[in-house]
């Protein structure tokens, strides 16, 4: 690693154009600045690129680097600005493919139909694995959904503690949902 005088000589010959001497700048400082963008969360397959980028910056701008100050953290704020870039690039493109996508979706089928057919196939679902239940369950669950009768008064009409009723009905809503879900699978498969 060179010293900070070593590297502003280098810094001062760039400035009259030698060649020489971006070459140097560049070996002495594309190990931190590879190291500085992969920090700041870019994928690996950018980082090369940004990295470039970054010393073809600094070197188009190299007349306005201040030679009193250290020059890693200058070229480091290119890296830092050029990273903030592609991001905000990145983060249109994907909003723009999210909505070119939905667009195309709601084009094709629309989502009224879509939710629709959804609850008409989560209803039969339903039905078929409530009739599956055991007759005892299916009680449980008729007295609560169909009749509206909270777990006391359940518990008082069948003679069973209410927490009981609640840890049934807990219980019988799982079994309901793997049921569902199950059904759903094969259907898809």
């Amino acid at each position: 690693m060179k010293s900070e005088s070593q590297i502003q000589k280098l810094i001062v010959e760039a400035k009259t154009g030698s060649n020489e001497a971006l070459g140097h700048i560049v070996d002495e400082f594309q190990s931190s600045v590879r190291g500085f963008i992969a920090m700041l969360g870019v994928s690996p397959d950018m980082i090369i690129d940004l990295s470039q980028e970054t010393f073809l910056m600094a070197f188009k701008s190299i007349e306005k680097f201040n030679d009193e100050n250290p020059f890693g953290p200058w070229i480091r704020g290119i890296a830092r600005n050029l990273v903030y870039q592609y991001y905000a690039v990145e983060k249109k493109q994907s909003l723009f493919k999210r909505t070119a996508i939905e667009k195309h979706l709601l084009e094709k089928e629309p989502v009224e139909e879509s939710i629709n057919q959804l609850t008409k196939f989560r209803q039969e679902y339903l039905n078929t694995c409530l009739s599956e239940l055991p007759e005892k369950s299916a009680e449980l669950i008729r007295q609560k959904y169909q009749q509206g009768k909270n777990s006391v008064q359940m518990g008082d009409a069948l003679k069973i503690k209410p927490n009981s009723i609640r840890k049934s009905i807990a219980r019988i809503h799982q079994k309901l949902k793997i049921c569902i879900e199950s059904k759903q699978a094969l259907e898809n498969n």
